[in-house]
């Protein structure tokens, strides 16, 4: 992985990355992990959870930076208030110089749901 990044809301822990692969030669896609953040502070067993290789949605024109239409660099959105800690998660990415794509996640340790939005 490169590129990792670091957040955490009420309800989990979020790593993201760009995945390379072995040899570091070649991008093969993205990752969110998310820990279960009581689990982690209790001391009890954790479980990670992989979501792996968010796909850039096929719309607003973007011109995508690889051939399997993937995401490279997800950045996770900083929660700056107790509202925001609440839920749901947000991610960022960028695939090309003039657009944005936001990746809204909810239920973050059950049935995940994640809806991207481009700007």
């Amino acid at each position: 992985m490169d590129f990792e990044s670091l957040n955490y809301d009420n309800k989990a822990i979020y790593v993201t990355g760009r995945m390379r692969t072995a040899t570091g030669s070649l991008v093969v896609g993205n990752r969110i992990v998310i820990i279960d953040k009581a689990a982690a502070l209790n001391g009890g067993t954790v479980t990670l959870i992989f979501i792996d290789d968010l796909a850039l949605p096929n719309s607003a024109g973007l011109a995508l930076p690889n051939s399997a239409g993937l995401a490279e660099i997800i950045k996770p959105v900083e929660p700056l208030d107790a509202a925001a800690l609440s839920g749901p998660a947000f991610f960022l990415t960028q695939p090309g110089n003039n657009k944005l794509v936001l990746y809204t996640l909810t239920h973050p340790l059950g049935a995940h749901n994640i809806t991207p939005t481009t700007s």
